[in-house]
């Protein structure tokens, strides 16, 4: 059986000290595809909405 790593806490991480400013960019990218992907969200329910509401009557006699 392999044996268990005793040090794993003492290890280095590799990026650990470096400035998350570098990152700012990709946030601001992600941030406004999430926008976007909530808008198109947004969209189709209001289209699924109005298809529902245009595709059904509440009328028995136009049944």
């Amino acid at each position: 059986m392999a044996e268990p790593v005793r040090n794993y806490q003492t290890r280095a991480v590799p990026g650990a000290g470096v400035d998350a400013a570098i990152d700012q960019g990709l946030r601001a990218y992600m941030i406004k595809v999430y926008n976007l992907m909530g808008l198109g969200l947004l969209i189709t329910g209001l289209a699924a909405v109005g298809t529902i509401m245009l595709a059904t009557t509440t009328d028995p006699a136009s049944a």
